[in-house]
């Protein structure tokens, strides 16, 4: 896989429409884990680079890059989204950009601190399970809950770990059968948003809130 290619289309110098091989790229199973990867290792050569004034290319570059970061962060995941949804998209990406400012009234403040809900309806047979995105700042964690149906939750940032012992990061998916129950708590390093299908919902056994 030409890394080099992924590289510069996390910076947006490439676009997906002008490259044949680029597409085929991102349409490869693992293709979000590794642009995560890479993401990654770029930030941390920017941490560790000194300190240098950068040239006015390399200037409109980063801004042009931090100005799309709303949604480019997900690049390889949207897709995966959409399918996880059942929904178009354009769609997704539209609530992905919500990401960018809790403060929007499609996000909830949880009762548990820390912890930020976006509700929206699925497409197709999920359409009348409980779904959005949750996000958790760093070390947050969601008190024991129970599945009042099967559970499915991608990891779109970050990680979290389960009472169980699992960790799961960015593009693996739990699975929680009906009638389980479970604590999990986001990692340390970063913010973590996770999308979810609940089909039943959930109540939490020591607060007065389901979802």
């Amino acid at each position: 896989m030409n890394e080099s290619k992924l590289v510069e289309y996390l910076m947006g110098n490439i676009c997906p429409d002008d490259d044949t091989e680029l597409q085929e790229m991102l349409m490869t199973h693992d293709i979000d884990v590794k642009l995560a990867t890479i993401s990654s290792q770029l930030e941390n050569i920017a941490q560790a680079a000194p300190e240098l004034e950068p040239s006015k290319q390399l200037k409109q570059s980063i801004f042009a890059h931090i100005e799309q970061s709303g949604t480019k962060k997900f690049v390889g995941l949207t897709q995966r989204i959409a399918k996880f949804f059942k929904l178009p998209i354009q769609t997704i990406e539209e609530i992905l950009e919500t990401t960018k400012d809790l403060t929007l009234p499609v996000w909830e403040k949880a009762k548990i601190e820390g912890a930020y809900l976006n509700h929206f309806q699925a497409g197709g047979d999920m359409a009348d399970a409980h779904c959005g995105l949750i996000y958790l700042k760093p070390g947050t964690k969601i008190t024991e809950h129970e599945h009042m149906g099967k559970e499915y939750m991608l990891i779109i940032q970050g990680e979290v770990t389960t009472s169980d012992g699992n960790t799961y990061q960015v593009g693996e998916v739990a699975v929680s059968s009906k009638g389980s129950s479970h604590t999990l708590v986001s990692g340390q390093d970063s913010d973590c948003i996770f999308a979810v299908i609940a089909i039943g919902g959930v109540e939490f056994k020591d607060l007065d809130l389901s979802f």
